[in-house]
């Protein structure tokens, strides 16, 4: 969804789990369609940040006065969280385009970091219909620049590749 120059994208995260089944996924997706862009806005900015505080089936833990609407569509579905992210220029909306989401406990117990991953980052083909932005004809990159672009989506991959190694096997 878009409003000014900003963009909002609400993702869903299985809990536990590696897959949405599509069913679900379709009825997350028509409860999503029905909210404003206010509503989804307001998530994004009033929550704090990707950390959250989950029961064991991924139900919020939250006081009455902060739950919102995607909170609340969230914690109709058990094992499955969902989070708004946001994005100030349309020159940035590729880094909402994500298929994959990585959720971590946190130092306390029911506390999580949800990190949604760019599909750009990990070498997955963009989904170009819903992350479309009308922005003026750049000009064609030359070889080279596709290089340095290639070579640093590679470190970015190996980088993230072995922070999640690391904060999964050593913390």
């Amino acid at each position: 969804m878009a409003h000014e120059d900003s963009r909002y994208c609400v993702y869903a995260c299985p809990f536990k789990g590696s897959e949405i089944d599509e069913q679900t996924l379709q009825a997350i997706t028509s409860l999503v369609d029905q909210l404003e862009v206010g509503e989804i806005r307001y998530d994004s900015m009033m929550s704090s940040g990707t950390y959250f505080a989950l029961t064991e089936n991924g139900t919020h833990i939250l006081d009455d006065e902060y739950r919102d609407s995607i909170v609340e569509i969230s914690d109709r579905f058990d094992d499955i969280v969902l989070f708004s992210d946001m994005v100030t220029s349309p020159k940035k909306v590729s880094q909402l385009d994500c298929h994959h989401a990585i959720i971590g406990l946190e130092e306390q117990p029911n506390q999580y970091n949800v990190v949604a991953i760019p599909n750009s980052v990990i070498g997955e083909a963009t989904n170009r219909q819903s992350f479309k932005v009308d922005l003026p004809e750049e000009e064609p990159t030359s070889p080279a620049q596709e290089k340095v672009k290639s070579a640093l989506m590679t470190v970015s991959a190996i980088i993230t590749i072995g922070i999640l190694i690391w904060y999964f096997l050593f913390r």
